[in-house]
């Protein structure tokens, strides 16, 4: 698919709905690649803390599954829409719920709010924990050593990494490969034996994850005020 075709999908069908600025995330997500591994990276702010103790991810799912990090995501990042007379967000929503009246299920307007409230930032966080949390090392450029490939089943694949996104390692290596190829170059490159001394970039499952990102905090790298503050929302502003 010609770029500028990629570019009018990802700003008005992929990132439209859910209030993102493609071109602000875009920059972001190749600034992560540019400097993961380093103190530079902007999303180091998602996994710094990781490994948490136990009641501090359980605050973090409570938080995510009541809404409150929803809310004060969505409002952020309405906000940045309305402040920057963005029009691509208003405008999906409007053909949104258009299109939804017009079909006669308005309610189904509700519906996905009730979805981007309560069942994305689950969702997000166990993604980004998959991605990055609680690796072997946030500072080091081997991908191997800062990023994770998990291994999804189905219902992963549905709610937490569509489109083969939890082939992360692959894609740091590998980030003009498209996502319908990451399971055969993963599949490539660990018969060539390029996992066989890191264990750990990857994991069975996102279960084994969720346990690698909790954890006492003796655990977890002192990073200091690096990273503190810079998560993914700011560099969508």
């Amino acid at each position: 698919m010609p770029a500028r075709s990629n570019a009018f999908l990802g700003r008005w069908v992929f990132a439209a709905p859910p209030l993102i600025d493609f071109d602000t995330y875009r920059s972001g997500h190749l600034a992560h690649h540019r400097h993961a591994g380093t103190r530079e990276d902007p999303d180091l702010a998602f996994v710094r803390a990781y490994p948490v103790p136990s009641t501090s991810m359980r605050r973090k799912i409570i938080r995510d599954i009541s809404g409150r990090t929803g809310l004060r995501d969505g409002l952020y990042l309405l906000m940045m829409t309305l402040r920057h007379r963005r029009p691509a967000p208003l405008v999906a929503h409007v053909v949104m719920f258009g299109a939804l009246w017009l079909a006669q299920i308005p309610w189904a307007y509700a519906a996905w709010w009730v979805g981007f409230l309560f069942v994305v930032p689950l969702c997000l966080r166990l993604r980004v924990m998959g991605e990055h949390g609680a690796v072997p090392d946030l500072l080091h450029r081997d991908a191997r050593r800062h990023a994770r490939t998990t291994k999804a089943g189905w219902l992963a694949r549905t709610l937490i990494a569509p489109h083969h996104v939890n082939y992360h390692c692959e894609h740091h290596f590998f980030p003009t490969v498209p996502g319908y190829n990451l399971p055969r170059l993963h599949r490539l490159l660990t018969a060539r034996g390029f996992y066989a001394d890191h264990p750990d970039a990857v994991a069975a499952s996102y279960a084994q994850v969720f346990r690698a990102c909790v954890g006492g905090r003796s655990n977890r790298p002192d990073f200091g005020d690096v990273g503190r503050g810079r998560a993914s929302l700011a560099n969508m502003a």
